[in-house]
């Protein structure tokens, strides 16, 4: 084969410039200490380096967004039910002392201060929020859950209720107050003491009532439903009557008798039940629901879209329905998921129906009412002592009527001391039954928590090693870099000393 000059020069230039390409990726590598540059340099390394670069991304984002963002939501929800924890046993202590046999006026005082002090505080902590966001309102985020002012607001509301609510309430017949000046009339008659049976509603002050149902289980396994006629025209199938009153209209009769009589007290937010009512709707476990209309809430009063099924009314021509009940009655849960891994999510949010139960505030006013009921039967008991004592009234005819006036006084304040003690007594078990629901909520969210610990000790851990696979795949030792520069550069050193040579002798060397 004949072998031109130029042939060898075409060589010794080739062989130059891949040696100089070969420093030149050397002197990139030393660089960057990455093994490519760009994907041609190696395919196989430039693929699977996205692949190991999307995978750490992906462990970033569940690692130090999702886990920290479900964290931060987790312990605030913590923080809100302990402290509410610490508010009901505050509330417990309160019961224990009010349930004492002997309890003076500054006691009772004490005792009022404490629980007014407390119901402000009860439903305040599920107003707590995380990054704007309430946390205990479900998906509604953006509302809180009471009401933050004295509000217009009007709600049709659907309450659920049941046989397990039906308790037993003392109340008080031909109360009175105390007065300046000796009455003209002896007392109307003595304070007596009626015991009946109730489910109570939510709400007070309440209107309109359009729907009152007893759902139960018959013999046959299916269930059936008892409606009462609302207007009060007639019986229902079982026989019971319904009547709508207000506490002014309601008198020793209308708790005394009518075992088959159902009464919506709109005042109290009651519904008081008959002997046979309650036998019946207790007998087959029945729940009941009762529709009404409320309008006005006061600063500080549960918001009935995070607890009922209802609709606002407010904008009359804009009405806003809100569903937390399914058509079988069912809860339906609003949960919060954030993705902590692949296919793994984790609930972070509580509802406030399964913890901030919308009795307690309800069974806190009972309580003070009780204290207040007390204190102003003493006041009015002290107010005759002291009438009795006084020049003023020492005729024997005022005499005699304050005699009178003071021994219903009296019995009215041996009936407000004795309700108290049942009360406070009764609403221990109560308030414990309501801990109870907070401690299993604490137990929730404290799992949630160890659960998020092991996730994070997983995420962190992956990290770490897909962090030394993509070094693995990508990076060069320094070291190695430099052995390899050194020898590429004097391999190019070389390739220029030879090609100086190439060419030292021509033709004309040899005329």
């Amino acid at each position: 084969m004949r072998v031109t000059n130029n042939m060898i020069m075409n060589t010794t230039k080739s062989n130059i410039n891949r040696n100089k390409i070969e420093v030149d990726r050397m002197n990139t590598q030393m660089s960057t200490q990455k093994k490519i540059d760009v994907p041609s340099d190696d395919p196989v390394i430039a693929v699977r380096s996205l692949r190991l670069r999307s995978t750490l991304n992906q462990i970033d984002q569940y690692l130090n967004t999702n886990v920290k963002d479900a964290e931060s939501w987790i312990e605030m929800t913590q923080s809100s039910l302990t402290t509410l924890n610490s508010v009901l046993d505050k509330i417990h202590t309160q019961c224990n002392d009010g349930s004492n046999t002997y309890l003076t006026q500054s006691d009772r005082n004490t005792i009022l201060t404490q629980l007014k002090q407390l119901r402000d505080q009860i439903y305040q902590e599920g107003n707590n929020d995380y990054a704007g966001r309430t946390i205990f309102t479900g998906y509604k985020t953006n509302t809180t859950l009471t009401f933050q002012t004295d509000s217009k607001a009007s709600y049709t509301i659907t309450e659920p209720s049941s046989y397990e609510n039906i308790e037993e309430k003392d109340y008080y017949t031909h109360t009175f107050e105390s007065f300046s000046d000796v009455p003209a009339n002896e007392p109307a008659a003595d304070v007596d003491k009626v015991t009946i049976q109730r489910i109570r509603l939510s709400y007070n002050a309440i209107k309109n009532p359009t729907d009152i149902t007893f759902t139960y289980k018959m013999q046959n396994g299916t269930t059936a439903t008892e409606v009462l006629d609302t207007t009060g025209a007639g019986a229902s199938a079982n026989g019971f009557t319904f009547k709508q009153m207000t506490s002014s209209d309601l008198n020793a009769a209308d708790y005394a008798v009518g075992d088959d009589k159902v009464i919506l007290n709109t005042d109290t937010g009651e519904l008081l039940l008959g002997k046979n009512a309650a036998d019946f709707i207790r007998s087959n476990k029945a729940s009941v629901s009762v529709t009404y209309d409320k309008t006005g809430f006061n600063e500080g009063e549960l918001r009935p879209e995070h607890y009922f099924n209802c609709t606002d009314k407010t904008d009359a021509a804009n009405p806003v329905k809100y569903i937390n009940y399914n058509e079988n009655g069912e809860r339906m849960y609003q949960d919060i998921n954030y993705y902590i891994g692949n296919n793994q999510s984790i609930t972070v949010n509580t509802l406030a129906a399964d913890t901030f139960n919308a009795s307690i505030g309800r069974d806190v006013d009972e309580l003070s009412d009780a204290v207040q009921f007390a204190m102003d039967a003493y006041d009015t008991l002290e107010k005759i002592k002291a009438m009795q004592s006084s020049e003023r009234y020492s005729s024997d005819a005022d005499q005699e009527m304050l005699s009178k006036w003071y021994d219903a006084a009296k019995r009215q304040s041996d009936y407000a001391n004795q309700n108290m003690q049942d009360l406070y007594n009764a609403k221990l078990t109560t308030v414990d039954n309501y801990t109870k629901d907070v401690n299993l909520a604490l137990t929730t969210v404290g799992a949630k928590g160890q659960r998020l610990d092991l996730v994070k000790n997983r995420l962190e851990s992956n990290m770490t090693t897909v962090e030394k696979l993509k070094s693995d795949n990508e990076d060069r030792d320094l070291s190695d870099i430099v052995i390899d520069y050194t020898a590429s550069y004097t391999a190019y050193q070389a390739a220029l000393q030879a090609a100086s040579k190439v060419q030292e002798q021509t033709l004309l060397d040899y005329l």
